[in-house]
């Protein structure tokens, strides 16, 4: 990809984006083309199965021919159709909200932006894609989008309306996930993980076990990783409010020896869960989310 093209799909440019249609488009299609692959549509190839008309598939699919002597409505599907279900699992719980005095934008923003990433690529190759949200103020559960576009468009409208507030719990959706995978598909977990450290590893072997690969992207800001604070700092938890006066420069030894636990904990969970584990930072391109989805949904 040319200098121009790298620069005009930096995160910095994407995350001012109000448009997630837009925003995913520019960022998948800039990413593959600078890997030199395109993005299959799930029709042509060698015929594989048929499977039910549902109101907006392309016409020129349907078996006619079956249909006059069936009366059925049925769709071609060919070997590029996948049929495999992608859930997009999305903590909005108030540390979610958080934003560091550096970064580009907040855990939540940079979630949404990645999932909006996830859901064009998948749905672009044929996926079913399903949103499911714990924690926020809108309530949404689950949100589908399958082979037509106004489908994946609202499925992009309920990830722009989400907003980060109160406490979350991974095991809250788990078994809406699993009654929607049912059978061969990717869970894809974006969340901070904070407060997930007991129940995570039962929440991703539940998942395992109903036939779905499962990738676990940690979203943190720099800030949680260095504590680039000095005196008289006042720490406030997000979710439910107990405040700490304290010393950045006198606790930050003790401070970064707790959250490596923590991380190595949220780590070695998904490990033996059999998820593949990615921590990411809200500094980092998107090109890294999406490579590890490809690397898994392969």
């Amino acid at each position: 990809m040319g200098a121009s093209a790298s620069s005009a799909l930096s995160l910095e440019i994407l995350a001012r984006m109000g448009d997630l249609e837009l925003l995913s488009r520019l960022a998948v299609e800039g990413y593959l083309a600078g890997k030199h692959r395109s993005l299959k549509r799930g029709y042509g190839g060698e015929f594989v199965q048929y499977r039910p008309y549902v109101p907006g598939d392309d016409a020129k699919y349907v078996d006619w021919k079956l249909y006059a002597r069936q009366g059925r409505l049925c769709m071609k599907s060919f070997r590029e159709e996948t049929d495999m279900r992608v859930a997009l699992v999305l903590d909005a719980s108030a540390s979610m909200a958080y934003r560091g005095q550096h970064a580009i934008c907040s855990k939540s923003r940079y979630a949404v932006m990645a999932a909006a990433c996830l859901a064009y690529l998948a749905h672009h190759q044929g996926d079913q894609v399903g949103l499911f949200v714990y924690g926020g103020q809108n309530g949404i559960d689950e949100a589908l989008a399958n082979s037509q576009n106004r489908s994946l468009s609202r499925l992009l409208e309920e990830l722009a309306k989400i907003a980060p507030e109160g406490n979350g719990r991974l095991h809250s959706v788990i078994p809406r996930v699993e009654d929607y995978i049912s059978g061969r598909g990717v869970t894809v977990i974006l969340s901070d993980l904070h407060n997930e450290e007991e129940g995570l590893e039962n929440c991703l072997k539940h998942l395992h076990y109903g036939q779905s690969d499962v990738i676990v992207f940690q979203i943190l800001d720099d800030d949680e990783l260095t504590l680039p604070f000095g005196d008289g700092m006042r720490f406030v938890d997000s979710e439910d409010g107990r405040q700490i006066d304290a010393s950045a420069d006198v606790v930050r030894e003790e401070y970064q020896s707790q959250f490596d636990e923590f991380a190595r904990g949220v780590r070695d969970s998904s490990f033996r869960s059999q998820a593949d584990f990615v921590q990411i930072k809200t500094n980092t391109e998107l090109g890294k989310v999406l490579s590890a989805f490809l690397a898994v949904r392969r």
